[in-house]
Protein backbone atom coordinates (compact mmCIF):
# COMPACT_ATOMS: atom_id res chain seq x y z
CA UNK A 1 0.00 0.00 0.00
CA UNK A 2 3.06 2.24 -0.12
CA UNK A 3 3.65 2.93 3.57
CA UNK A 4 7.19 3.88 4.57
CA UNK A 5 8.45 2.58 7.89
CA UNK A 6 11.72 3.20 9.69
CA UNK A 7 12.93 0.96 12.51
CA UNK A 8 15.01 2.56 15.25
CA UNK A 9 15.90 -0.06 17.85
CA UNK A 10 12.57 -1.31 19.17
CA UNK A 11 10.59 1.66 17.80
CA UNK A 12 8.85 1.69 14.42
CA UNK A 13 8.25 5.10 12.83
CA UNK A 14 5.64 5.62 10.12
CA UNK A 15 7.06 8.25 7.78
CA UNK A 16 4.91 10.46 5.55
CA UNK A 17 3.92 8.72 2.33
CA UNK A 18 1.09 8.52 -0.15
CA UNK A 19 -0.86 5.39 0.69
CA UNK A 20 -2.60 3.71 -2.22
CA UNK A 21 -5.21 0.97 -2.29
CA UNK A 22 -3.85 -2.53 -2.91
CA UNK A 23 -4.21 -4.10 -6.34
CA UNK A 24 -5.93 -7.18 -4.85
CA UNK A 25 -8.14 -7.76 -1.79
CA UNK A 26 -6.27 -8.10 1.50
CA UNK A 27 -6.66 -11.38 3.45
CA UNK A 28 -5.24 -10.88 6.95
CA UNK A 29 -4.49 -13.98 9.00
CA UNK A 30 -5.21 -12.64 12.50
CA UNK A 31 -7.09 -9.87 14.29
CA UNK A 32 -4.15 -7.47 14.54
CA UNK A 33 -3.37 -7.77 10.84
CA UNK A 34 -7.05 -7.28 10.01
CA UNK A 35 -7.23 -4.12 12.15
CA UNK A 36 -4.09 -2.71 10.52
CA UNK A 37 -5.49 -3.48 7.06
CA UNK A 38 -8.73 -1.65 7.84
CA UNK A 39 -6.95 1.37 9.32
CA UNK A 40 -4.49 1.58 6.42
CA UNK A 41 -7.40 1.29 4.00
CA UNK A 42 -9.11 4.23 5.66
CA UNK A 43 -6.00 6.33 5.00
CA UNK A 44 -5.73 5.35 1.33
CA UNK A 45 -7.78 6.93 -1.46
CA UNK A 46 -10.31 4.76 -3.25
CA UNK A 47 -11.53 1.40 -2.02
CA UNK A 48 -9.62 -1.16 -0.01
CA UNK A 49 -11.23 -4.58 0.28
CA UNK A 50 -10.39 -6.71 3.33
CA UNK A 51 -11.62 -10.30 2.97
CA UNK A 52 -11.98 -13.03 5.60
CA UNK A 53 -11.96 -10.38 8.32
CA UNK A 54 -14.00 -12.41 10.81
CA UNK A 55 -11.06 -11.97 13.16
CA UNK A 56 -12.25 -8.42 13.73
CA UNK A 57 -15.63 -9.46 15.09
CA UNK A 58 -14.03 -11.76 17.62
CA UNK A 59 -11.37 -9.33 18.82
CA UNK A 60 -12.74 -5.80 18.35
CA UNK A 61 -16.33 -5.36 19.50
CA UNK A 62 -18.43 -3.33 17.01
CA UNK A 63 -15.33 -1.96 15.24
CA UNK A 64 -17.17 -1.00 12.03
CA UNK A 65 -19.82 0.92 14.00
CA UNK A 66 -17.21 2.73 16.05
CA UNK A 67 -15.30 3.73 12.93
CA UNK A 68 -18.51 4.94 11.26
CA UNK A 69 -19.23 7.04 14.37
CA UNK A 70 -16.07 9.04 13.72
CA UNK A 71 -16.76 9.49 10.00
CA UNK A 72 -15.30 6.38 8.34
CA UNK A 73 -16.97 5.08 5.20
CA UNK A 74 -16.97 1.34 5.81
CA UNK A 75 -19.19 -1.48 4.54
CA UNK A 76 -19.43 -4.97 5.99
CA UNK A 77 -20.62 -7.79 3.73
CA UNK A 78 -20.90 -11.56 4.07
CA UNK A 79 -19.25 -12.66 0.82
Amino acid sequence: MGARLRVDGSTIHLEPSDLRPPAAPLRPTDSRAAAVAVLAGLGAPGTTRVEDAGHLDRSYERLAGKLRAVGAEIAVTDR
